[in-house]
């Protein structure tokens, strides 16, 4: 609410807006963030913080091209409107969203061969080439995705933990994607979590509510938690009735 009432002050400059779309894509709300940085970016065109800010919401829900369509947009407008082929600057120095636009190039060549990986059944590989993309995408363009895949290649590698501080790292970016919600609830699940897992799929059951598994598993938490309220309520009732007769 603050952000709005800021933004909503300062129609005369980008403060406001990048404050409000700044704070809805930290919150994972990405589709709302998208939709505020695209209102703002039509009214101050090829202002590259709100630029940078809208291509990395489309990046980070899955919309490349849209993402790079208006990072070459920004580059073309700091290089004084020629076009750009490797990324720099008519200058001969990059700008932000030339470097944001390598770095998510080569993300996804390495996300690329993680999937490749992946797709071969080593899940070591997989994870390790993930975690090059997530260092080569300097900007963060990619992060909720690239986390999302190590942390499928680490759960399908049995390292549970390590998978699951991933799946926390991608839904703090994308709290909006049910995937995630159930990727991180099979990591406590395998972690013997339920009752944590149940949360996610809660939450999956919200974002789609005809998703079978995450039916299913709620249903039968639901049906477990009442079996063992109901084995405390009787030796509960049990241990009174002898209790009841002491001095």
């Amino acid at each position: 609410y603050l952000a709005r009432s800021v933004c909503r002050s300062c129609s005369h400059c980008t403060l406001g807006q990048v404050l409000l779309v700044g704070t809805l894509e930290g919150s994972g709300r990405l589709w709302e963030a998208q939709q505020e940085a695209e209102e703002a970016y039509a009214g101050f065109d090829g202002d590259e913080a709100l630029g940078m800010l809208l291509a990395r919401v489309y990046a980070r829900r899955g919309k490349q091209a849209e993402a790079e369509y208006t990072l070459r947009a920004l580059i073309r407008t700091s290089s004084g409107g020629g076009a750009t082929g490797g990324g720099a600057t008519g200058g001969g120095s990059r700008s932000r969203s030339a470097v944001a636009l390598e770095g998510m190039q080569a993300a996804l060549a390495h996300k690329q061969e993680g999937n490749r990986h992946y797709s071969a059944g080593d899940h070591e590989r997989a994870a390790a080439a993930y975690s090059a993309a997530l260092e080569a995408d300097t900007a963060g363009m990619l992060t909720p995705t690239l986390l999302a895949n190590r942390a499928q290649a680490r759960l399908s590698g049995e390292r549970f933990a390590e998978a699951l501080s991933d799946c926390d790292g991608a839904i703090a970016l994308d709290a909006g994607s049910a995937k995630l919600h159930l990727r991180r609830a099979a990591c406590l699940v395998a972690l013997k979590q339920p009752g944590k897992a149940k949360h996610d799929y809660e939450a999956v059951l919200r974002l789609d509510p005809t998703n079978e598994q995450a039916r299913a598993f709620v249903d039968r938490q639901d049906r477990d938690e009442k079996r063992k309220a109901a084995r405390g309520e009787a030796a509960s009732g049990f241990g009174g009735a002898f209790g009841g007769g002491r001095a």
